[in-house]
């Protein structure tokens, strides 16, 4: 047992830490490795049980070409034949800002650019209104079903113009990524 401070911590035989005072780690859990995949199972699940959606409104693992770079969305949400739900997830290990920051961008670019960005790990979510910017917090402020529907899609001004350095964003918040991740080059 590992004396700290004020938190007495044991490590189990499977590497994780458990906090005696809230009996099982940080907020009363052990919190294994999750990867992106199960992350994205939870949310599936989330937004079908929690949130309203079918499971025809939802498309996995949409894939983006960004000038021969793939760029993967997790889960794509239409309603009524129209983006309205661009989600990328991450592992909890991971920071949000980065996928947050692409999601906004690779909506951007999409032919039919939904209203809403969201880059999560489940735990947390940086939701991003995309016509006006703002940002909400939590998995919880993903719009329902009935309220998604009447959400604008974002207008673009010089849409083909701004498409170019859009990409260009794109391109260097991958390689970031990439680099994050051991995969130096494309």
């Amino acid at each position: 047992m590992v004396k700290g401070n004020e938190i007495d911590s044991e490590v189990e035989s499977e590497g994780r830490v458990k906090d005696e005072k809230n009996e099982g780690g940080i907020n009363g859990r052990i919190k294994p490795y999750v990867s992106a995949n199960e992350v994205k199972k939870k949310v599936i699940e989330y937004l079908i049980t929690e949130k309203g959606y079918l499971r025809e409104d939802l498309t996995e693992d949409v894939v983006v070409e960004v000038d021969s770079i793939p760029i993967v969305i997790d889960v794509l949400v239409s309603v009524g034949g129209r983006n309205r739900i661009l989600l990328m997830c991450e592992s909890p290990s991971e920071n949000l800002s980065l996928t947050s920051r692409l999601s906004s961008l690779v909506s951007k670019i999409l032919d039919d650019p939904p209203p809403i960005a969201v880059a999560t790990n489940y735990d947390d979510a940086e939701i991003v209104e995309i016509a006006t910017g703002r940002m909400s917090f939590g998995i919880e402020k993903i719009p329902d079903r009935d309220v998604v529907g009447n959400l604008e899609s974002p207008k673009i001004s010089d849409r083909d113009d701004k498409i170019e350095k859009i990409k260009g964003l794109i391109k260097g918040l991958q390689s970031i990524k990439a680099c994050k991740c051991g995969i130096l080059r494309f």
